[in-house]
């Protein structure tokens, strides 16, 4: 049996994630009760295309990659949830995920989920509902949106290009990922232009791509803050020949700030760049988001 602070601990993650956003303390708490804690070492492998899914995940500590057949990344950290289809089939997994650190995850399965002894089967259909939202919202981003023809389309008040990913360029990355997220969302690419010629990233290897994702998820910790991450993912799309790398962000439920030096920095977006608002500004922002305006 789970005990009371292990149950604590386990919530604590879980909201981190805005999946569960809608639940009750007592109902996370009973949620909670019914995950299974998996470590995983360095290197080790979660899962591959070639298993068949019985769990969804929830990182509790730790950095883990996920690669699709299409060879798209994306890494995941504390408070980030995967593998959630596997709840509701046993098919083959989609992609491969390997710790890329010492790494621990809660794992929930299908079996427990729907056992009516452990899980009351109102919440399992709640829960069931919840992610079966965020599988459709997922497939319906990645068919409606198309790479090449957002580049097309231009920069926008939520498109944004930079060519290359040197060090000054992440932190303009990072201003601009913190406005997305203080607005409407939006996608970031490095590798084009701001004319919409695509240069790709000087980006060969897995490793190269792998490390460059670890990077640029661990400036968003430290720059913006552990809870934003989960509104961040990373692809890893090829053009023309061309590698680029694909942001795409999720607009905050809570104001987010780029931190520099000691300060604490506000922006949004406005029109096809960042602007930064000062302190009044900001009151003013937030009250206007609070009434929907």
């Amino acid at each position: 049996m789970t005990s009371e602070t292990d149950l604590k601990e386990i919530v604590e993650v879980m909201e981190l994630n805005k999946v569960f956003e809608g639940f009750s303390d007592e109902e996370k708490y009973q949620i909670a009760a019914v995950a299974e804690r998996k470590h995983y070492s360095k290197n080790q492998l979660v899962f591959s295309i070639d298993h068949k899914g019985k769990y969804f995940y929830l990182v509790e500590s730790g950095d883990l990659l996920l690669r699709l057949k299409d060879s798209k990344t994306k890494v995941y950290q504390r408070g980030k949830l995967f593998g959630e289809i596997g709840l509701f089939t046993q098919s083959y997994r989609m992609g491969t995920i390997r710790a890329l650190s010492d790494s621990s995850l809660l794992a929930f399965s299908g079996e427990r989920v729907y056992d009516p002894e452990q899980l009351p089967i109102g919440l399992a259909l709640k829960l069931t509902k919840t992610l079966t939202l965020k599988i459709i919202d997922y497939i319906n981003a990645r068919q409606q949106t198309s790479s090449r023809h957002l580049i097309a389309s231009g920069e926008s008040n939520v498109v944004e290009f930079k060519k290359n990913p040197s060090r000054s360029a992440m932190h303009k990355i990072l201003k601009t990922l913190v406005a997305f997220m203080n607005t409407k969302g939006g996608t970031l690419f490095i590798g084009v232009d701001d004319d919409k010629t695509i240069y790709g990233i000087p980006l060969e290897s897995y490793k190269e791509i792998d490390q460059f994702n670890l990077d640029l998820v661990n400036m968003i910790n430290n720059h913006i803050g552990s809870f934003f991450t989960s509104l961040v993912g990373f692809d890893i799309e090829e053009i023309d020949g061309k590698t680029i790398f694909r942001i795409d962000c999720a607009v905050a439920t809570r104001p987010a700030f780029y931190r520099e030096g000691g300060e604490e920095l506000f922006y949004i977006r406005s029109g096809p760049s960042n602007t930064r608002l000062q302190p009044s500004g900001i009151i003013n922002y937030i009250q206007r988001r609070l009434e929907g305006a």
